[in-house]
């Protein structure tokens, strides 16, 4: 029989998880963010101590168990507190799903750590497991379970309780570190829960706003002009970084297409998820992550978006993308969005002399993309020809042998340089590979997001990024106060129709689709219907949060607070985050269900 363990060390091994996560939140708290310790923490605090009770509960070497739930615990705050440092986000259940997308683009060696810290804690946990004394477990587990199938039969019960005990930071971003991790994590299921029965319901009305694009279409006829749309993995425009001690290294052909084109695209990510600027562009809507990032959301029902309202007027709708079939759900969304063909990793010749990195380079991916594009181009038929690049992702890694250094900067700026360099070049050419056989075509390129660049904006500070519009530099974004967070999803965008520039503006990406249906059809796609790139006011979600701004106020965010009626901007700002949500849901609704499913 397993002796019992004194009280005083059972105290002091559920103790030490909670002393550990106060000092860790005090720290982080005061010194990270620059406040003082919040109310909030507290509740934080004591579901540590219940957790770290319950687990010991059926621990048989009690010592053991809270050096092991310590260690738990930090790798929790650490994971928790490293993705908000380098993408402004707190942890959310959904990052659970993207885990093989996350393992996918670690180096070997991080790869190899991570898995070495599993077993270890797993092997430790597994020999550690004890049968626990009945009344203290049956306790200890009833709030738990309580939380648990309150969350499955009554959400909203469980929200607003949670909300009774601590109500939620208006400070989105922040509310992991003035509201508690753990806090924060377990808000996410009941709501989570909420929106699943909301978007399983059958719609209000069967003529959803976000069938007008289909309806508009059907009145024109249909375009012939082919569209390729090229989406560059975390291209940044190196000259913004004023520290950079080297000459423009991009390509002078696109710098011209960029300078001509004068246009932005605000995407809806800062430093990964490529898959949230693949779904605004395809689909149209912002990516609101009702369910999580929207392309794992997908279960295979056809949904309306730009590629499947091309194939139904008579497309032949290919993507290209060089990495897993998996990776972000892309076999399923891609074809739920409406991709009659779809081209991944596998279908890649990759040598070593071909990589930068771990990716296959652009213009080696461009090349074996075209032999695939090129008999459709010859055959007249119109074609939606969609490319998303692996090359130039962070940490740039270049092949020294087929790509060396053009600038000799040794800082992050230098090293965003250099990747580019190669990148302008590869797109340049396979730009002016298809004009040479489609001069008519409509082309765009843009970055997915901009990269993370260390902790904190580290590379963004030491190479003092900055836009420059209307003549002034903007305020950095990587400032302490965050004065122009917009500036975040700032990217490049170069749009060519027939071989000449087209400027978009600023624009943010859920709208580039009615800006492509209106190049398509020479303007009367946004005669037959509402275009809302054409409003003075931006819209760009941030998550569920509207933040509005203008051309001529951009970075600045023009309305802090929506619900400021007596506003007018703030209140036309207000009706477009109304119809943006409704088309989200509405698309959304259908795009959770199986393939041929109701």
């Amino acid at each position: 029989m397993t002796p019992q363990p004194s009280t005083r060390l059972v105290a002091v091994c559920i103790a030490l998880p909670v002393v550990v996560s106060l000092i860790f939140l005090l720290t982080v708290s005061a010194f990270a963010f620059g406040h003082a310790f919040r109310p909030g923490l507290y509740v934080e605090v004591l579901l540590v101590l219940y957790l770290s009770a319950l687990s010991l509960q059926f621990q048989r070497r009690k010592l053991r168990g809270a050096i092991v739930n310590t260690l738990l615990l930090l790798a929790f705050y650490g994971v928790c507190l490293l993705k908000y440092l380098m993408l402004r986000e707190g942890l959310a259940w959904s990052d659970l799903a993207a885990l093989r997308e996350v393992f996918v683009i670690l180096s070997t060696p991080q790869r190899i750590a991570v898995l070495a810290f599993v077993a270890v804690i797993a092997g430790i946990l597994v020999t550690n497991l004890d049968r626990p004394r009945l009344l203290p477990a049956v306790l200890l587990l009833t709030p738990g379970l309580a939380y648990v199938v309150g969350t499955a039969i009554a959400p909203a019960t469980v929200s607003a309780v949670m909300e009774e005990i601590r109500p939620t930071s208006l400070v989105v971003e922040l509310e992991p570190w003035r509201d508690g991790p753990l806090i924060a994590l377990l808000r996410q299921p009941p709501i989570e829960r909420r929106t699943r029965a909301f978007l399983a319901s059958p719609p209000m009305r069967d003529d959803v706003e976000v069938l007008r694009r289909a309806r508009a279409l059907a009145k024109l006829p249909p375009p012939r002009r082919s569209l390729h749309i090229i989406i560059l993995e975390s291209f940044t425009d190196p000259v913004l970084f004023r520290t950079l001690d080297c000459p423009d290294p991009i390509d002078p052909r696109f710098r011209a297409w960029m300078t001509e084109g004068a246009s932005l695209a605000l995407a809806g990510t800062f430093g990964g998820q490529s898959a949230r600027a693949e779904f605004e562009v395809l689909c149209g809507v912002p990516s609101f992550e009702r369910l999580g990032l929207d392309t794992m959301a997908m279960r295979g029902a056809a949904i309306p978006c730009l590629p499947n309202l091309l194939r139904e007027r008579g497309y032949l709708t290919i993507s290209n993308s060089c990495g897993p079939s998996s990776f972000f759900n892309h076999d399923v969304a891609h074809a739920a969005m409406g991709f009659e063909r779809s081209h991944f990793g596998p279908d890649f010749v990759k040598t070593d002399a071909d990589m930068d990195g771990e990716y296959l380079s652009d213009d080696v991916y461009y090349r074996q993309v075209w032999k695939r594009v090129l008999p459709v181009v010859k055959e007249g038929r119109p074609l939606l020809n969609y490319v998303l690049t692996w090359a130039g992702h962070y940490p740039f890694d270049l092949n020294p042998q087929r790509h060396p250094p053009v600038c000799a900067d040794d800082t992050v700026a230098g090293k965003v340089a250099n990747a580019a360099h190669y990148a302008s070049i590869a797109a340049a050419d396979y730009v002016e590979l298809i004009e040479s056989h489609d001069p008519d075509a409509l082309i765009l390129v843009f970055a997915d997001h901009l990269p993370p660049l260390g902790f904190a904006y580290a590379g963004y500070r030491e190479g003092d990024y900055r836009l420059s519009l209307r003549g002034r530099d903007a305020p950095p974004f990587w400032s302490e106060n965050d004065p122009s967070w917009l500036e975040s999803r700032a990217t490049t965008l170069v749009v060519r129709q027939g071989r000449r520039p087209v400027s978009l503006g600023l624009i943010p990406h859920y709208l580039i689709q009615e800006a492509i249906l209106d190049l398509l059809t020479d303007g009367a796609y946004c005669q037959a219907t509402e275009c809302w790139r054409t409003l003075p006011i931006i819209d760009r979600p941030r998550r569920s949060r509207p933040v509005f701004t203008t051309p001529a106020m951009f970075p600045l965010a023009i309305c802090a607070d929506p619900s400021h009626v007596d506003d007018p901007q703030c209140r036309s700002g207000a009706e477009l985050h109304r119809k943006l949500e409704a088309e989200y849901d509405a698309l959304l609704r259908v795009g959770i269900h199986e393939a041929g499913g109701q």
